[in-house]
């Protein structure tokens, strides 16, 4: 049970007991004897004896320094002492979890003695342990301690404690569902489980949907909530430590995941043939996640050691890409076009020769046409007057040399897909550069090249290879909207698959942040543009929430053939969000942000602490399948062939750590699940096997989840990330 509903309903009992007349705390003590903390008529007055509250001194002079101390699981905020005969309220100085009252395992305060009386005084302090489910906080009284001023005068009589007048005779004299105990209005004991975002009170305690954080703006859907002053669970070496383990302990085989991720650098190829069939390999594409995973490593410690690592990753992508087919590789004997591989091979027979009206491109680089915008073609192209394959030949013609093969400058590179074009994973556009496998393998390079623009001090050796990312990224990017003829954009070459376009928005951005070349941030102006179009576009603003689908539409009223895109899928999206809050972008770009920590919230987290998976509660690290908030054990709007049309069980399309996770960096709500998710990652407590959530008949599950290595760097990089000091 989310234990935070209960200390809600004990602030509000604590609350009633000091609201109103602080003069009458509780009932009058009679003598007591000098230089003792506690005696018995503080007991019999109804007070704890402090077992886990403590003062430095039972003696002191006016003026000097006393010291409170409560060391419990949880300490009410506001403690009191007594001032002039009466009690006044007072805080602690530490800060409390939530939006709560609370403060979590130690609280203490040193306290201004000057205005107190000589002779006796008190002080009381409220505070609970938690053990298992069950709450002790002292019989549900407040801790006391009686003190001395001093000097203290024979005749100076004991300070009575001010009296409180009862709150309650019976339950009718309190609010709802409370009940008297002791003449106090004592909240109801809370249901397990039973408050969620449904508008309800499930739990009869007079309140709606109070959980989660301890107070009822959990459910606001009207703002986000800053993390600000957020408590968390563990500190910065916990998850520093875990992402070390993650990365460098070897397996079974003795081989570390971060070894393994090396070795798949060295060789990028997209796809192979294996067997006489062509098979999905997308080295690229799943890099990605460890070099983003790394970087962030990188912002949370500052520590070279992980930046060296993605260097190292970087270094081998661009060492094992191969020369884009504006050069084909021919057979000397036959004078056929053979792999351009067999070139980069150096196998015998074959050399390079030039092919530059490529057979695929035709139609792309002969339609182009003059916007009639000719100051725009000028900036952005510095080839005034001219269009078509002239500017394509002169851009290519201005890049760096990105590699030189038998003496042969190489200006464009890419990584080899050349023997599945037509691969079903790849999309077939007639395209024979696989897009998803570039653009999002290129994020690691990209994002690389933008964190090390902003380092001070890098060697030589640093600074030469952060120019080499820049280039090599800079001219995948450009090659989309420079080939695409006017206007120099993307749209012409990118196919209409919304998480491509996001990968390669993200892309423009960091490249734009690197260097500052206009060219990429207007690439991902108008490329977000396709995304946000009501008409067509694939996100679809739904007030407070935001609709997410596969594909860019070629017309109004055109059916999406994908339907509503996974919340896997949808990471790519959902990190676009960010970008679009951080960075120069549209209005209607920037209102993204807040309907996609909605969405994740009200419909993609599973909120219910009572869902089951077989007789397991995974609470909070549950994921609907699809951003509307449905859950179905099997994919039938996904209208390809196997293996695409997996069937898959509910929350097994529920992935959140490869953009959604980021979120947590605006709102407190957000960062709770992550904090609980990654710890139950870090732990071996997640529930990764969705197949006992729902019978479904016939169907064989895949039980996807998110608790793979690369995954769970990802989670853990982030939260190392939140937990870093801040200045």
């Amino acid at each position: 049970m989310k234990y935070l509903t209960l200390l809600l309903a004990l602030e509000l009992a604590v609350t009633s007991c000091t609201s109103g007349n602080n003069n009458d705390l509780e009932s009058r003590v009679g003598d007591a004897f000098v230089g003792r903390a506690f005696y018995s008529n503080l007991e019999q007055a109804g007070y704890a004896e402090p077992t886990t509250f403590s003062i430095s001194a039972d003696e002191l002079t006016k003026g000097e320094p006393l010291t409170l101390s409560v060391n419990e699981n949880y300490i009410y905020t506001y403690y009191y002492v007594t001032v002039n005969g009466q009690w006044q309220k007072q805080t602690f100085s530490q800060a409390t979890f939530g939006n709560s009252n609370w403060i979590k395992s130690s609280a203490s305060v040193s306290l201004d003695t000057s205005l107190l009386t000589e002779g006796s005084n008190y002080a009381v302090a409220y505070s609970c342990t938690k053990t298992g489910s069950n709450w002790n906080c002292h019989n549900n009284k407040w801790q006391i301690h009686q003190f001395e001023i001093l000097p203290k005068s024979e005749e100076s009589k004991l300070v009575p404690l001010p009296p409180i007048d009862p709150q309650c005779g019976s339950d009718q004299e309190c609010t709802m569902n409370y009940t008297c105990v002791e003449y106090k209005c004592v909240a109801p004991e809370d249901k397990p489980g039973l408050e969620w975002c449904d508008g309800i009170d499930n739990d009869g305690d007079t309140y709606i949907d109070e959980d989660q954080l301890g107070d009822k703006t959990f459910c606001d859907r009207t703002a986000l909530q800053p993390p600000t002053n957020y408590i968390f669970k563990k500190d910065q070496s916990y998850y520093v430590e875990a992402f070390e383990k993650f990365w460098n302990e070897p397996d079974v085989s003795g081989t570390s995941y971060g070894e393994r991720v090396k070795n798949n650098a060295k060789e990028t190829k997209v796809c192979e043939l294996i067997g006489g069939n062509s098979v999905l390999v997308d080295r690229p594409y799943n890099l990605q996640r460890p070099m983003k995973a790394l970087l962030t490593m990188y912002r949370a410690t500052k520590d070279k050691y992980w930046l060296h690592e993605v260097m190292e990753i970087a270094d081998s992508m661009i060492d094992s890409s191969i020369p884009f087919q504006w050069v084909e590789c021919v057979n000397t004997v036959t004078n056929e076009v053979v792999p351009i591989s067999k070139c980069v091979d150096k196998e015998p027979n074959t050399e390079y020769r030039d092919a530059e009206n490529k057979e695929n491109w035709k139609n792309t680089n002969n339609y182009a046409v003059n916007t009639g915008v000719q100051a725009w073609d000028d900036w952005l192209n510095a080839f005034a007057g001219k269009n078509g394959y002239e500017v394509w030949a002169e851009w290519v013609a201005s890049l760096p040399t990105l590699k030189v093969v038998d003496g042969k400058e190489i200006k464009l590179l890419q990584w080899d897909n050349l023997e599945c074009k037509t691969n079903a994973y790849n999309h077939p556009t007639e395209f024979y550069r696989s897009q998803e496998g570039e653009v999002q393998g290129l994020r690691g390079i990209s994002e690389l090249a933008r964190v090390m623009s902003s380092i001070d001090g890098l060697t030589e050796e640093e600074s030469q290879k952060a120019q080499k990312y820049y280039d090599y990224a800079s001219q995948v990017i450009a090659f989309y909207p420079m080939f695409g003829g006017f206007p120099k954009n993307a749209e012409a070459t990118l196919d209409r698959a919304a998480d491509k376009r996001s990968l390669y928005i993200m892309n423009a951005y960091d490249l734009y942040q690197a260097h500052g070349d206009e060219r990429f941030r207007y690439w991902a102006s108008t490329t977000s543009e396709t995304l946000l179009n009501q008409a067509t576009g694939p996100l679809i603003d739904l007030n407070d929430f935001v609709g997410i689908y596969w594909s860019v539409k070629s017309s109004p009223g055109e059916v999406d053939p994908y339907g509503i895109m996974d919340t896997s899928h949808a990471n790519r999206l959902a990190e676009l969000t960010r970008y679009w809050h951080e960075e120069e972008s549209s209005a209607a770009a920037k209102s993204m942000l807040p309907k996609a920590v909605n969405t994740f919230l009200f419909k993609i987290w599973q909120s219910d602490p009572q869902t089951k998976i077989g007789t397991k509660l995974p609470y909070p690290t549950l994921f609907n399948n699809y951003p509307d908030g449905s859950n179905p054990c099997s994919d039938p709007a996904f209208p390809a062939p196997p293996p695409l049309a997996a069937v898959y069980s509910p929350y097994a399309l529920g992935n959140v750590v490869l953009g959604w996770h980021e979120l947590s960096r605006y709102d407190r709500r957000v960062l709770f699940i992550m904090e609980d998710l990654t710890i139950s990652l870090i732990e071996g407590t997640y529930v990764n096997d969705f197949s006992q959530a729902q019978e479904c008949a016939v169907y064989q599950y895949s039980i996807k989840g998110t608790a793979n290595q690369g995954l769970s760097l990802l989670a853990v990089a982030e939260m190392a990330f939140a937990t870093r000091p801040q200045p």
